[in-house]
């Protein structure tokens, strides 16, 4: 059979795109493809048909454009996954140094002019990986990322080589090896407000007026500004104003609380976080925070990158993992270690440390949140009537008195982080207080910022008013009330050893309990709800550190004078928080002594047989027993 020209050559034009086409689908090699002369003796056997030269000419070079154009697409994909490898890298360097992950800010088209434009360009030059960070500090140096006429700097602190006082310069980055450097944040990279002047001169300017202040002027400067915004009692506004300067060395102290703004709706809580936006050191203020949003904003280099802030956090106790991270975030050097599998298997140390502070209309849960409970300040807000809006002022809107408060805000800030740098080679000793345990841990920090101030005597009294409410709070409950019951009949016993049945009758009969049918050695009471003599037991042992024993098949439970001594420091209602001196501090046990339990010879045993009366007099010196 002999076909026309024309139709030969459609027919073999089309299968022969077809076969290259699908060969070329699956990635396979040219090679895969049955060669042309293989395809064109076929086809003559079948049509005894000749091509011309020119008709195979005209055949091969379709098919060779369409192999040409899927190698160029190939290129094309290789391209890209290349470019994706070199950001996964770009983005497994960032995690390493502690930077925000994907906060990289676009290329602008004017940027190859620019002086900045022109440094990156020497970082080949020089042959150092550039890392991105807030802050960076060592034994003689702090550099903190500033944004100085819409362009990135570090403003560094160096302490002369005589020690005897600090230059302060602007610097594009900080080399920190041969391979590597730091550089500061461009202004898009921010997951916090960036510290910003509009010139040179003004950056200039307020390290001149920096100068010029105190630890009490800067206290004072910042709790005028609270009152404007915040209508509540002395304590509130107080603890705010010194926990705002304090922010500014949480590193140096490597200790914080948090504060938890609880209230209902319309009351102003979360005008206590716009606030602390503006005036805390580098705050991150946000709703909804996951934990890898905290993980990104600390980093995983120098501790103390920022603080944090969280409103609407009514469910916070319901996520197991920020309840894990801010339990440990109180305190330095107890990072979470994370396993990044980018590029094989990278053990990752993420950082925790940072002030905190919360906004919602419940406190969490006391049994879900007792860790987190424990580290924080729970400042109950009403409705009130302060000056002025805080929300107004952020965004003025032309009116000339909200921006003047904008201003002052903005100045605020950019002067305690000027205080900051100054200081750099300050040093805050170590202080001694009368109060222990979690009591200590919680106010000690901000304390020591403030010792030797005329602030620290503003603070005392209203700090110790807030320790005397919670522990009024905590003698309202059930241990409390064993605990008075406990020591009463030790007393009237003359013996630490205490038949078990004596103590629940003694229980069921001050609480004016009800016997319930069915339930035996169990009761109703008014007070506390349905008791059980089991729970009670189990309460004394593992509470109070009574021991089981039988004494002539009678079960008795056998006290420790100086457990219970210590136990009841915890039920002592009032106490002024002071800084303790001298013979004062001989007088009181050092810290590491709130856990020994045996050498303490006053207290309950004076009560026991061949004891010396001591009366019942206790010295506070613990706030929880472990």
């Amino acid at each position: 059979m002999t076909l026309k020209n024309s139709s030969i050559q459609q027919t073999f034009s089309y299968w022969w795109v077809l076969t290259l086409e699908a060969n070329l689908s699956k990635n396979e090699t040219h090679a895969g493809i049955p060669r042309m002369d293989s395809i064109l003796e076929g086809m003559q056997e079948m049509t005894e048909f000749r091509f011309s030269d020119e008709d195979y000419n005209r055949v091969k070079m379709d098919a060779e454009e369409i192999e040409l154009r899927k190698k160029a697409e190939e290129a094309k994909r290789n391209k890209e996954r290349d470019e994706s490898i070199k950001t996964f890298e770009g983005v497994y360097r960032r995690m390493q140094s502690g930077e925000p992950l994907f906060d990289i800010p676009p290329p602008s088209s004017s940027s190859s002019s620019s002086p900045k434009s022109k440094d990156k360009n020497k970082d080949k030059d020089k042959g150092r990986s550039a890392q991105f960070i807030q802050k960076y500090s060592n034994s003689t140096m702090l550099a903190e990322s500033v944004i100085v006429g819409n362009v990135p700097y570090f403003a560094v602190a160096r302490i002369t080589d005589d020690n005897s006082g600090i230059t302060i310069t602007l610097e594009d980055s900080i080399p920190i090896s041969d391979t590597v450097e730091y550089k500061p944040f461009e202004n898009e990279a921010y997951l916090n407000k960036p510290y910003s002047f509009k010139s040179r001169e003004e950056f200039d300017l307020t390290i001149e007026k920096a100068k010029g202040e105190t630890l009490d002027s800067l206290y004072k400067r910042v709790k005028s500004i609270w009152k404007k915004y915040i209508d509540a009692d002395d304590f509130h506004i107080s603890i705010c104003a010194a926990d705002t300067v304090f922010t500014y060395f949480q590193d140096k102290i490597g200790m914080t609380h948090y504060l938890f703004f609880v209230g209902n709706n319309n009351c102003g809580k979360s005008n206590n976080l716009h606030v602390l936006k503006f005036l805390a050191y580098r705050n991150f203020t946000s709703t909804d925070m996951t934990a890898p949003n905290i993980y990104q904003f600390l980093g995983s280099g120098e501790e103390g990158q920022g603080t944090l802030c969280e409103d609407e956090a009514d469910r916070i106790d319901e996520d197991r993992q920020k309840m894990a991270i801010h339990k440990n975030g109180y305190i330095t050097g107890f990072p979470v270690s994370r396993i990044d599998t980018s590029f094989g298997r990278k053990q990752l140390k993420l950082n925790t440390f940072g002030f905190r502070a919360f906004a919602a209309e419940r406190f969490p849960d006391p049994f879900k949140a007792k860790g987190f409970n424990q580290r924080v300040l729970e400042i109950q807000c009403y409705y009130g009537n302060p000056e002025y809006d805080i929300a107004e002022v952020i965004n003025p809107a032309g009116a000339e008195e909200f921006q003047f408060l904008l201003d002052e805000l903005e100045e605020t800030r950019n002067l305690l982080l000027a205080y900051r740098l100054l200081h750099l080679h300050e040093k805050f000793p170590n202080i001694k207080l009368n109060i222990k345990g979690r009591e200590k841990q919680l106010f000690k920090p901000v304390l020591r910022i403030f010792q030797n101030t005329e602030t620290l005597n503003e603070l005392l009294p209203v700090i110790s008013n807030y320790v005397t409410q919670k522990r009024e709070a905590n003698d309202a409950t059930f241990n409390a009330f064993l605990y008075r019951t406990i020591t009463d009949i030790i007393k009237d016993q003359k013996n630490t050893t205490l038949p078990s049945s004596l103590i629940w009758n003694l229980i069921v009969s001050n609480l004016e309990g009800t016997e319930i049918p069915g339930r035996n050695l169990s009761c109703d009471t008014s007070e506390f709800g349905v008791i059980s003599q089991k729970e009670v037991t189990e309460t004394l042992k593992h509470v109070f550190g009574a021991k089981t024993k039988k004494t002539g098949g009678v079960k008795h439970l056998e006290f420790n004078s100086a457990k219970l001594q210590r136990v009841g420091k915890v039920y002592n209602l009032e106490v002024q928080v002071q800084i303790l001196k001298g013979d004062e501090i001989r007088d009181h046990r050092d810290d590491r002594d709130d856990i020994d339990t045996e050498d303490n010879p006053m207290g309950l045993e004076a009560y026991t047989e061949g004891g010396k009366t001591h009366g019942n007099q206790s010295y506070y010196e613990g706030g929880q027993v472990s």
